[in-house]
């Protein structure tokens, strides 16, 4: 379980995130969304550890702000939207950035952490690509071994700021898939920001709407899903229908 209490944050001297306060159980999927601006990139930031804070932030009870970076790691993987990537790196050697906080006082990697590589990358559809330099990747493409490094790493706190910016409808619907297949084999909580609000209600068990830095409202996704709450915080018109799967879907309606 990662908890999150009263977390606020400034960049260069600007409140940013104000308070926010939030639960993710463990083996459940948290999706914060909110409009542009909200602060959501930056409040997974600070659950993960980039940026400083004020308030409390446990996993399973130990205060992250209180560990060692490398301990840290072994309990939660950050898988941001933007990172900056080692172009000459190959792509096995990236993913293998995953593996640091595992290894040895040496600092080899083994032959168990390169088939855990492998395996994370052949699920993400990236293995013909793994001695490509990262710098000539295309942006799905990068964009799915962002999201590979962060699995290798096998932490049991799985943090994905829009995991699927730059991806056709088809990878966007491997990606998710895959992490939600994977929190279910290994117990992983995730946590991710979503900016398409069918897809988050689709796979969160939990909504968390950031508004203006500050949570508005946490609830499962029918519950936080309405045409008002989504008219009064996105100034959208949309009209929201009920899937096979009780879970809500989204359509912009014109007003």
């Amino acid at each position: 379980m990662i908890h999150a209490e009263k977390i606020s944050v400034s960049l260069h001297g600007t409140p940013i995130v104000h308070g926010a306060s939030m639960t993710a159980e463990s083996g459940q999927w948290l999706a914060i969304i909110g409009p542009n601006g909200a602060g959501k990139s930056t409040f997974l930031r600070a659950l993960a550890g980039t940026v400083k804070f004020s308030g409390s932030l446990t996993v399973s009870g130990q205060d992250i702000q209180a560990l060692h970076p490398r301990e840290r790691a072994k309990l939660i993987a950050y898988a941001p939207q933007t990172p900056i990537l080692p172009d000459d790196m190959a792509v096995m050697d990236y993913l293998l950035l995953g593996r640091t906080p595992h290894l040895g006082y040496l600092g080899q990697e083994s032959a168990a952490d390169r088939r855990i590589a492998a395996e994370v990358a052949a699920r993400l559809d990236l293995s013909t690509l793994l001695r490509r330099p990262v710098g000539s990747l295309s942006g799905g493409e990068r964009q799915r071994a962002i999201l590979a490094r962060a699995l290798t790493q096998q932490a049991g706190v799985l943090l994905l700021d829009e995991p699927t910016t730059a991806l056709d409808l088809g990878h966007q619907q491997q990606v998710l898939e895959l992490v939600d297949e994977l929190r279910q084999e290994r117990g992983l909580t995730v946590v991710s920001t979503l900016h398409d609000l069918t897809l988050a209600g689709q796979y969160a068990h939990q909504l968390a709407l950031l508004v203006d830095g500050r949570i508005v409202t946490v609830g499962d996704p029918a519950e936080v899903l309405t045409a008002q709450t989504i008219a009064e915080h996105y100034a959208a018109t949309v009209h929201v229908s009920t899937g096979q799967d009780g879970r809500p879907l989204i359509a912009l309606r014109r007003p």
